[in-house]
Order: C-alpha cells, then sequence, then structure tokens
C-alpha cells in the first residue's frame, strides 16, 4: 500500500521526522488510494558486478528451542540438516517442487459475532500455547471495511480448527495496523497491544482487559505503529518488560518503569547487541542499555530494524535497516557495540522506499555456515549475503513496508521466504529467490508479514496469513486469517510459537514463557539463528533411513 501522505494524522513528517514536513499537509484524505502497479512475478540473479562476501563455517550444536535437539556435527550427513533427537530419531531433507505449485487453504477464519464486520486483517497474527488449550492460540488485530485508521479490534482463534475464542472489550479498541503480542509471565499467558488511544494494554486469553498502561505508550494522536510491542526479559534481575515506543512497561500491571527518549514511533527490539550476556534495546536512532539510558547512536534515523550475529567471529551483533537516502532509502548494517557503520547497499535497479522498509528477515538463506538478509522493496522482494545482492523477485507492493518469513520447511539447511503482497502469498526459495508455491491471498499492504508455526499441534508447519480486500490495493475473495499447508501436508515441523512482529526465536520458550531462565541454554548461540526465522522442534520426528 502506498500510504496516503494527505492523512490527518503524525505520518510521514513527525513519525519519520523529515525534513521540509509543516502542519498543512496533514489535511483529510482517502486511508487507501494510488495507482496500482502489476508485474510479472519472477526472480532475477544478481549480476557480476554485485559484492558479495564470504561466510564463515557454522559452529558444532547450534542448539532448537524447545527440545533436545541438536545439530549433531558426528551425524551421518550434517551438511544435510539432520538432526539428531535424544541419539536416536533424526529427520531427512525432502525436495520442494521445480514447478511453482499452489498451497492448500487448511481454514480461513473470519469474524463472528457483533462486530463481524472488523473482518479486515492487515497485521500480522502471533501465536502461542496457552493455560487450557490442546492446540496454539492466534491473536490477530482485525478492522472494518478500509478503514484501518479508525481502530479495530483483537480477536483469539483456536489454532486446531480456526473456531473464534473471544473478541476483546469493544471499549478498548486497537491500532488495527499495528500486530499484538502474546508471551506467558509468571506461568500465566497474556496478550499485548497498542490502542488507539496511543495506550498499552493487556488482555486474559479469553480477551477480558486485564489493564491499561498509567502512561501513553505511543504519540499521542498517532493512528498506527510499525510492528507492535515487544516483550522480552532484557536480563538486568528486574524481569521481564513490554516495550513501546515511549518506554518500558510492568508486564503485570501496565506501569511505566522507564522512558525510551529517542524511540519515537518506529519499532522497538530487544538483542544482545555487544554479546555481554544481557540484552539491549535498539530503536530506529541508537542502541540503549537495559536501563534505557543511551549506549550509542546510529547519527541517523533506520527503520524495520532487525539483529543478528552476522559472522560466527564477530564480538558484537550487527544491526541492519534501511535508511533514508536522497530520493531512495540504503540498506546499512552497524556494529551492536559502538554503533559504528559496518556496511551500506545501494542497488542498481533496485529501489528501497526512503522513508520505509519491509521488515528485515536475517537466516542462512544460502545454506548452513552463513546467514543471508532479505526485506521488501519497491515492488521487489530482495535476497543479501552480507551487504552484497544476491537475488530479486518482482512483487506488488510499491509501499516497500510489507514483510517476510524464514523457515526451513524441508529440511536441507537453507531456510525459504514466504511473503504476501497485494495478491498473492508466495513462498521463495532463499537461495535463488525462485518461487515455490504461489497462493491467491490479498492484502492492501502495511507492515504486516506471513509467521510459520505449528497452528494446530499436528507437528507439521503451518503458514499463517492475514486477508483483506481493502480496495483498490486489495480485491480478493478472503478476509480474516487464512492458514495455509502445502498439498501434502509435509512442511517440516514448526515450533508451535510466534509471539510477535519483532520475532528473535531465541528469546522465547516453545510454551511462550519469556523468562530469561524458563529458556533453555541455546540463547547464547546466535549465530545462523538470525531473525524473524523460526526453527523446527522435535515433535513427529521421522526415523532416518
Amino acid at each position: 500500500m502506498r500510504l496516503n501522505h494527505q492523512m490527518k494524522i503524525i505520518l510521514p513528517c513527525v513519525l519519520w521526522g523529515l525534513a521540509g514536513c509543516s502542519g498543512s499537509q496533514f489535511g483529510a484524505g482517502n486511508p487507501i488510494s494510488g495507482t496500482k502497479s502489476k508485474k510479472n512475478k519472477e526472480s532475477t540473479p544478481a549480476g557480476p558486478t554485485d559484492t558479495l562476501q564470504e561466510g564463515t563455517d557454522r559452529p558444532d550444536g547450534v542448539a532448537v528451542p524447545g527440545d533436545d535437539v541438536v545439530n549433531d556435527p558426528a551425524a551421518e550427513d550434517p551438511s544435510k540438516n539432520i538432526y539428531v533427537v535424544n541419539g536416536s530419531t533424526c529427520i531427512k531433507p525432502f525436495t520442494l517442487p521445480s514447478a511453482v505449485e499452489s498451497l492448500k487453504v487448511k481454514y480461513n477464519w473470519v469474524a463472528e459475532g457483533p462486530v463481524a464486520d472488523f473482518n479486515q486483517v492487515m497485521s500480522t497474527p502471533v501465536i502461542s500455547l496457552v493455560e487450557g488449550m490442546d492446540a496454539p492460540l492466534i491473536v490477530v488485530s482485525a478492522f472494518k471495511g478500509t478503514s484501518y485508521l479508525e481502530g479495530g479490534y483483537i480477536y483469539g482463534i483456536h489454532g486446531k480448527d480456526g473456531k473464534q475464542k473471544f473478541v476483546a472489550d469493544k471499549a478498548a479498541r486497537a491500532m488495527a495496523p499495528s500486530s499484538p503480542a502474546i508471551a506467558k509471565i509468571k506461568l500465566k499467558t497474556r496478550i499485548y497491544y497498542f490502542g488507539l488511544d496511543s495506550y498499552l494494554y493487556a488482555l486474559s486469553t479469553s480477551g477480558a482487559v486485564l489493564w491499561k498502561s498509567n502512561q501513553l505508550a505511543a504519540e499521542p494522536g498517532l493512528l498506527m505503529v510499525q510492528g507492535g510491542p515487544q516483550v522480552v526479559d532484557l536480563r538486568n534481575g528486574k524481569g521481564p518488560v513490554v516495550l513501546a515506543p515511549k518506554g518500558a512497561f510492568d508486564p503485570l500491571t501496565g506501569e511505566r518503569r522507564f522512558e525510551l527518549k529517542d524511540a519515537r514511533d518506529f519499532p522497538v527490539i530487544a538483542a544482545d547487541t555487544d554479546l555481554q550476556g544481557s540484552l539491549e534495546i535498539v530503536t530506529s536512532e541508537s542502541i540503549l542499555n537495559a536501563d534505557g539510558s543511551s549506549k550509542c547512536a546510529f547519527g541517523e534515523k533506520l527503520t524495520s530494524i532487525a539483529a543478528a550475529q552476522l559472522q560466527s567471529d564477530h564480538s558484537y551483533q550487527t544491526i541492519v535497516g534501511v535508511r533514508a537516502y536522497e530520493n531512495r532509502g540504503k540498506f546499512a548494517g552497524y556494529r551492536g557495540d559502538t554503533c559504528a557503520r559496518v556496511f551500506e547497499s545501494g542497488f542498481e535497479n533496485v529501489e528501497l522506499n526512503k522513508i520505509s522498509g519491509g521488515p528485515v528477515n536475517i537466516g542462512p538463506l544460502f545454506g548452513p555456515g552463513t546467514l543471508g538478509i532479505s526485506f521488501a522493496g519497491k515492488n521487489n522482494y530482495i535476497g543479501l549475503l552480507n551487504s552484497g545482492l544476491r537475488w530479486t523477485a518482482n512483487t506488488d507492493d510499491d509501499s516497500s513496508q510489507t514483510g517476510g518469513s524464514l523457515f526451513d520447511l524441508n529440511g536441507d539447511g537453507r531456510v525459504e521466504v514466504v511473503y504476501n503482497d497485494h495478491d498473492n502469498l508466495y513462498v521463495l526459495d532463499g537461495n535463488s529467490g525462485r518461487t515455490i508455491y504461489q497462493t491467491a491471498n490479498s492484502s492492501g499492504t502495511l507492515f504486516e508479514y506471513p509467521i510459520i508455526a505449528d497452528a494446530d499441534n499436528d507437528g507439521k508447519g503451518d503458514i499463517i496469513v492475514g486477508a483483506n480486500n481493502a480496495q483498490p490495493y486489495a480485491s480478493g475473495p478472503r478476509t480474516g486469517v487464512v492458514v495455509f499447508q502445502s498439498q501434502a501436508n509435509d512442511f517440516l515441523p514448526a515450533r508451535p510459537i510466534w509471539h510477535q512482529h519483532g520475532f528473535n526465536p531465541l528469546l522465547i520458550a516453545d510454551d511462550g514463557s519469556i523468562e530469561a531462565e524458563r529458556l533453555p541454554a541455546f540463547e547464547q548461540k546466535s549465530f545462523n539463528v538470525g531473525y524473524r526465522n523460526n526453527i523446527g522442534f522435535s515433535k513427529n520426528l521421522s526415523a532416518c533411513p
């Protein structure tokens, strides 16, 4: 979706702090407008002039969350991603289709009840195991018609069959374009979201409002925040927090613990940026210590930030994101210990929106041993090896604000990219950008992306994605939430968790627990795991041949 610059909101001038903006630009306007551009979907390998950097060897024993699953270097063929579980059970990769195939709809949830007309989903769903359910709970924000700026409601959906579990209190409307978050703290699961009034709210798993924050979580009058709340244990001895643009909030009471002074209204994430054990807070402009004090500044504004240890021999994580540059954006990386820029890339024939980039994915796109990067440009999805362009795939979304997610669907050690533009849901080969699966699924597109998790507790990975027909950009037949599987339902096992927009698989347990002491030891080995990349686990693994 192309954001209308005449919206009566603090967007984009105040939101992104751009020069040359004035208050006169914020008149009324149609929330969804513009000219749609159609392109043939195809992948283009990078040309010989692209600068590629070599990766490093994969370290031994990268553990998988939730079970005693280890990539055993002594296994018969570790290069093919054979996982040994308790010394006996393992899996072996299968071959993905060589020609483009369609995906199969497992179920399509649509809203029910007194606000059933709030059925348009243009935000990222989240999912977690919760108390008292035999399958995970999917949580999503939905709006009515094309009025995503007028707020929406939070719905809970049973992951097994798509039945609606609840719709949250009608008095607590949500920022519909912002994703909720879900996490278990002190053995009890709670749901968090930004209200239309810019406060932070917490819900029970039955949809009851538990609290409203005692201070604003976002800029007053702002009607959307990229991403959503981030629930994390910063490992500073003070327990988990919910991160929002205006502060860190107590997840049990909603009281603000400390302010984030320069977070503005871009996403806020947490990462062990200097690899010293505790987590730092990363904003669009700087890295903050776990108490909110300044650690270092980038000296420029970034969007769609992500963090990972891109090289095993680095003593820091790399912060990556799109920065404003003249009339188009540039992709850049920064040291997590000093904020010094380590690379910057602008790509010929690949345009990046100067005020926003799509949510960044980091994972082993090109095989074990190397972390690749992928994200949305303007009408392109992009695959990088460090700062070097490896491939592009044509898409139909000139906003470059939507995103994708990563998962190794077939166990070959390379992740696939899952992405939805205005018209279709795609599964792209992470190594080449080739389209493997393509299925019609429309969206007006904002900051959302599909997720991969075990939705129905059958031991198989599922693709979970929002759908809407918010015209003029989207006109498909579906609304709500759609769960897709392959025709043979043969995707490898996935964890039953994808708890927030800024998903780091190392900072959440399979049961949704967020406290550091409840996480297994794998969180110390971040190399070759990445960001917005889910990881398989041991349920229903087959025996190796």
